[in-house]
Order: C-alpha cells, then structure tokens, then sequence
C-alpha cells in the first residue's frame, strides 16, 4: 500500500471544504459531484481487484450525502433499491481501505438480512448486544476496518467471551447480552467506543415496510447483477451460491399470491345502476364480491395427521386474516368421504380413517358436480395416485401440496402447481443462532416472483 495516493490528495482537497460545513444544506451540488467521483475511484478498484462483487453491488446502489449521522454510512431500502447514506466529514477522515471496509461492511448485512433478522430478536436482547453482534458477524470478513469498529476479537478482549468465528449473529447475540448483564451500563468501563451502539443501525427502520418475499428478490436481483466473475467473497459463498440454484415456492405464499388475483363473483347493491337497464331505479346493479372460495382437500389414504392437518389451517387462516373467504375441507381417498366448512381451528374435525386408495378424480368430479368454477383447490396429498385425470378440473386453480418424501405428482398432466409442504422450524435459544442462519440461506431459495424494479 502506497503512504500517500491520488485517493489521499483528493480527500485531503474535499476535507478542506467539508470541514466549513455546518448542516446539510451546505452540501452544494459541486461538492457533491466531487464526493461522489471519490468513491466511484474507491469502488473501481474494488471491480478491478479482488472485490469486484462489492464493486459491482454499488453501480445499483443510490448514493446521497448527508452530515451528523449515527455511523459512517447509514443504509435504508425502497421498493426501488437500496440507498446509501455517506457522512461526508466522517468519510472524508478515513483511508480508501477503510471506506472500501465499511461499504462491504454495508453490503454484507444487506446479503446476511441482517435489518429482518435483528427485528426477531429486538424485545428480548439489548440493542447494543444486537447491533455488536451483527458488527462482528460481518466484520471478521473484511480487511482493514477503521479502529472504531467492533471485530470478535475486541469483544472477547472487552467482556471476557470466546467467541468464535464462523458463527451466526443471532449466537453472536445471546452470547453478548449475557456478558453485557454483568457491567452497569452494559459495555466495559475500557471501552474506547466512540458511536452509540444502540443507535447505529437505527437508520434502517426508515426503510419502506415491504413483504419477505419483495425483500427476498431485491437482494437476489442486485446480487445477481454483482456476480460478474464467479468471484465470491468470503462468507457469501453459500447465499450466493443458492441464488444460482432453481427456487422452490413454498405451497403458502403461492396461496397468499392467487387469492389476491382470484375471481370472488358478483353481489347486489343499491349504490350501482343496473348495466342494462339503468333507467330502472328500482334494479339493484352489481358489485365484485371479495370473498375468496378455498377447498383445502385433505387425501386421507396418506400419512398426515390431524394435527398437521391442524397446523396447515393455522397458515391458511394467517394468510387470510386480511380477506374475506370461504373454506371448506374435504377428505378423500378413493372417494369424497366427506366435505364441511371451517371458519376457524375449533371447528376441525378429527381426521377419518383412511380406507381406500388414493384417488384424484373423484374430488374433481365433486367440483364439477357442485359448479365450483370460481373456487381455489388445495390438495395435500403423499402424491402418489392415477397418472391421468378422469375429469378435467373446471375450478379458478389447483395447487398440489406433496406431504411425503415424494418430489413428483404421479400425475402426468396435473392441472396447476405442485409444490412440497414446508414445516415451521423452532429453536432452542443455545442453538438459535446455527439454526436461523442455515434457514436464511435455505429461504433465500424462495419464491422467485414475478415483481420487477427499476434499479
């Protein structure tokens, strides 16, 4: 590394001038443009060099210039993207090394999910155990971070731990908020922290609320965008590895999609003019109706249970909360042995004992019987019955949920989307931290939807 650079002159020019500022309306546009031209140089050598995915990340990253915030840089998300936010004074004292650190710094809590993640945990941890922890889950990735950030072996130095490497940030967390109970203000009478720990990361909660999976696919995008040489940094291997594998959509949020664009019929009102024959006050005219009609189809001949049956309806009714709906279960095998309606979990009935074999048709039949044309279909089934359809189904959509070990429908041609049932996970709080971890990297192979941005 060279004692004095370009990258070093320049900052030295711009520190001149951002020393006279006072708020942030100082900030004028040609400052701006040279701030900005700064890092671009800073981010070239990250694309040149060996860190080209971070590089890469930050050409579709919005860049804006701030003063007097609780870290070097604060990020927050969009519906378009993400938005870094640089401190221009505090960017401008450090190294091109150490920007380059705390931009990867940035990036790596992005991949890691850390701003969804940190939120299960808030409540029951102390904010600055949170925030620390995800710091040095992130940090032993990169080289050369300023001196006033936190890495594991500062804070096994600071409280006393053995933290090892490798490890989640929800470990990482309980660990520090049992260490932090034994000292009065929770940090070391030693520490030489010079930002608020429990303020650093509050910059997030400004981010727009958006659901998991809108989330979910603006990291893929701009991950996949970033993947330029196969390079892939350290930490990152196995996320970025799982984005490149086929996603498989959970049977619940695939739901969750077609009940929001399923037909719910028509219903009278008095606030509408009959289409033919408007001059007739006293014909009511027409409305859409928004009650959802779901057939949740239960193959009795298979292994489940009631009480998975019970935890399957427990989804379906937290998917539905917001939407009015109509749903009914029926059971079958090689027959419809029974149909009946549901409005919540206390009017499950104790599941029948299977009798015959597994069967497809007859369920269908039964739909084309009751003229269920405008009803969604859930099948939940080991999968295993006719190859071919006696009765092409005539309802809005079917969705097959397989309940076995079973990868594939025997049907050949199965009429709507087979998908695999996926069972909640629960922790122990010892071991949460492994295991949300490994979960994160398995979600991230989640639904890839159909939504799109203009990054």
């Amino acid at each position: 590394m060279s004692n004095f650079t370009y990258y070093d002159k320049e900052k030295a020019n711009l520190y001149r001038e951002a020393a006279e500022f006072n708020s942030q309306k100082d900030i004028d546009a040609q400052f701006k443009i040279k701030f900005f031209s700064l890092i671009e140089k800073c981010n070239l050598h990250m694309i040149t060099g060996k860190d080209s995915f971070f590089g890469n990340f930050m050409l579709n990253v919005k860049k804006q210039t701030s003063l007097g915030l609780k870290w070097p840089i604060e990020t927050t998300r969009s519906a378009k993207g993400y938005i870094m936010n640089f401190d221009v004074k505090i960017c401008l004292e450090l190294t091109e090394w150490e920007m380059q650190a705390l931009i990867k710094h940035e990036i790596y809590h992005i991949m890691y999910s850390h701003y969804d993640r940190a939120q299960a945990l808030e409540g029951r941890y102390r904010k600055s155990a949170i925030n620390i922890a995800m710091d040095i889950s992130v940090n032993q990735y990169i080289k050369y971070p300023p001196n006033f950030t936190y890495t594991i072996e500062k804070v096994n130095f600071l409280y006393n731990l053995s933290l090892k490497k490798g490890r989640s940030f929800e470990e990482y967390a309980l660990k520090l908020n049992e260490a932090m109970k034994d000292y009065r203000l929770g940090k070391p009478e030693v520490s030489d922290e010079i930002y608020d720990m429990e303020l650093v990361h509050d910059s997030w909660k400004k981010s727009n609320v958006l659901n998991k999976e809108y989330n979910e696919e603006l990291v893929k995008i701009m991950a996949k965008r970033a993947i330029k040489d196969g390079n892939l940094p350290e930490g990152l291997e196995a996320i970025l590895e799982a984005l490149e594998m086929k996603a498989e959509i959970s049977w619940s949020n695939y739901l969750k999609r077609l009940v929001m664009t399923m037909p719910h019929g028509y219903k009278k009102t008095i606030t509408r003019k009959d289409r033919r024959q408007p001059e007739r006050l006293d014909l009511r005219g027409n409305l859409r109706d928004r009650v959802a009609n779901i057939l949740l189809v239960i193959d009795i001949s298979g292994s489940i249970t009631t009480g998975e049956i019970r935890n399957i309806l427990k989804e379906v009714f937290e998917i539905l909360k917001n939407c009015k709906a109509n749903i009914k279960i029926a059971e079958c095998d090689d027959k419809v042995r029974r149909v009946y309606d549901i409005k919540d979990l206390k009017d499950i009935k104790s599941r029948l004992d299977k009798t015959g074999a597994t069967a497809f048709s007859p369920l269908f039949s039964y739909v084309k019987k009751e003229n269920l044309k405008d009803t969604l279909v859930v099948y939940f089934t080991d999968g295993l019955g006719e190859k071919e359809l006696k009765v092409k189904p005539v309802n809005y959509k079917t969705i097959w949920v397989l309940t076995g070990k079973e990868k594939e429908i025997s049907l050949e041609k199965p009429y709507g989307k087979v998908l695999s049932l996926k069972n909640k996970r629960e922790y122990d709080d010892d071991k949460v931290g492994i295991h949300i971890a490994r979960d994160m990297i398995h979600d991230i192979q989640g639904e890839v939807s159909v939504l799109t941005f203009d990054l």
